[in-house]
């Protein structure tokens, strides 16, 4: 069990106080004027009244000058984390009867969910090819695309260039640190190397790309990622699509909350309708690029689901794997606290 903290509140309006028995007004009134919720061991009711506020209570309830500001997630629920990361994990039965292995894909033993899983059609037999691929959903709402980061095969790279001229992607995010791209273990083994597809002008099968760099940012001052305008041509189809690919950020790891938010919403300003997806990917298309579309749905101005129930619905909609690690699930958790 853990303590429960006792909460101080400060507002600039008249604070309520119990009445003979013990009990507190209808808290409600006073929702819109909180600006500062804190943990605190002083004693409860030691706030003094200030300038009292005029107006109706509809006037009052309508006022938006003061907002709820959580400069930190509270310990009770950050400490938690870990604990609730543990409850997410997805029993064999269910993998054998719910998601599927993709032979063919760069990881096979990361499964990929039946039910939202995207194919694209053989041009020769006309036959749906699989992919490791999914439309993730929240609610039932498609709200992203997760994929493995293609083989370095021609024929890998030309199905996975189908699908984002197929699927309209709004946006590509590429998360691959240039550890993840030059490392030894990749280098020795030419078929994993990971192949900067997005970065250079290449022709891979009947799909031709063209890269245009087009500057550079750096998330809360402390992620960097480079940006590109990709051009795909096939049989005379054109799709142009933006490019984020996220540069300072490793395998299996976190990044700090600030920076984690500012990616989300700058992805979520490509997203016009819901079948404007943004494709997402990293090395397996589950830990970091599922820490980053869990981010994307908690940063929504009317998000009302929790940290867990989002990768909960990710994992469901995509693979176990959604959210790999506890550091990325607690990044998580304080960002979706500091979001309420």
């Amino acid at each position: 069990m853990f303590p429960t903290p006792r909460v101080s509140i400060s507002s600039n309006v008249p604070q309520a106080q119990p009445n003979m028995k013990g009990e507190l007004p209808n808290s409600t009134l006073f929702t819109h004027s909180i600006v500062e919720i804190k943990n605190t061991t002083e004693p409860a009711f030691n706030i003094k009244p200030e300038t009292p506020v005029s107006g109706s209570l509809m006037q009052r309830r309508q006022r938006r000058e003061l907002t709820l500001e959580i400069p930190n997630a509270p310990k009770v629920i950050i400490e938690q984390a870990p604990l609730d990361f543990e409850k997410l994990k997805v029993s064999s039965d269910k993998l054998s009867d719910d998601y599927i292995s993709v032979v063919s894909s760069r990881y096979p033993s990361v499964e990929t969910a039946v039910k939202t899983q995207i194919s694209i059609k053989d041009e020769t037999t006309g036959e749906p090819i699989p992919l490791p691929a999914n439309y993730l959903q929240v609610a039932d709402k498609n709200i992203a695309i997760r994929t493995q980061y293609p083989k370095n095969e021609t024929s890998s790279i030309e199905q996975y260039l189908k699908m984002l001229m197929t699927e309209k992607t709004s946006v590509l995010v590429v998360i691959a640190s240039q550890n993840d791209i030059d490392g030894e273990s990749l280098r020795k083994d030419t078929e994993m190397h990971l192949p900067p597809y997005y970065d250079r002008d290449a022709k891979y099968g009947s799909v031709e790309v063209k890269s245009e760099a087009n500057g550079t940012e750096k998330y809360a001052s402390q992620i960097g990622a480079k940006r590109y305008q990709l051009t795909l041509t096939k049989d005379g189809q054109k799709v142009e699509l933006p490019v984020i690919h996220v540069t300072d950020w490793g395998d299996r790891r976190t990044i700090p909350v600030e920076a984690l938010r500012a990616l989300a919403v700058d992805i979520n300003q490509y997203v016009k309708g819901e079948g404007d997806l943004p494709v997402i990917h990293c090395m397996s298309g589950s830990g970091r690029a599922g820490t980053v579309v869990a981010a994307m749905q908690l940063v929504q101005p009317d998000n009302q689901y929790s940290t867990h129930e989002v990768i909960k619905s990710l994992r469901e909609t995509g693979t176990p794997h959604m959210v790999q690690t506890k550091e990325q699930y607690q990044t998580l958790t304080e960002l979706g606290t500091k979001m309420v």
